[in-house]
């Protein structure tokens, strides 16, 4: 289901009634913290959670603020180019251990992401994503179905 003002897609006809009303003035619930605009109250406090976590740590490089010495510790290795985490198996190396654990997969062949509409099967999440975005006009697509493959 498409909004015709500005062409973001929904999986069912209530999320784009829902969407159609920040076009309009109807319902507009605003976020007092950015402004973004939310067709119903229950998105606007979703998303109110983001404005609520303070950052407490910051890289003294470029500024950038972060929740915790430990993701500021893994960001600081955009500054200084060390990579830890290397693979046994070719020697690349990597500075995030989650970026080596998807690698090993080129050399295992494990593909644990499988597509509900096609059974495709892929070894990282973000290659499904992008994959289950070409089933989006096929009618066999129940919004159930469509849910659970964002």
């Amino acid at each position: 289901y498409g909004c015709d003002l500005c062409g973001k897609a929904f999986s069912a006809s209530s999320n784009l009634t829902a969407h159609r009303k920040i076009h309009t003035q109807e319902r507009r619930y605003e976020c007092a913290a950015c402004g973004k605009v939310f067709g119903d109250y229950l998105s606007r406090r979703r998303h109110m959670s983001i404005h609520l976590v303070k950052k407490r740590v910051e890289c003294r490089q470029c500024g950038k603020a972060f929740r915790n010495q430990s993701t500021l510790k893994t960001h600081m290795r955009s500054h200084t180019g060390e990579k830890p985490y290397e693979c046994d198996h070719c020697g690349k190396a990597f500075s995030i251990g989650s970026n080596l654990n998807v690698h090993r997969r080129i050399h295992t062949g494990e593909k644990p992401y499988e597509c509900l509409a096609c059974g495709k099967a892929f070894s990282d999440h973000s290659s499904l994503r992008s994959h289950v975005k070409t089933h989006r006009g096929e009618k066999l697509f129940a919004s159930s179905v469509w849910k659970r493959l964002q």
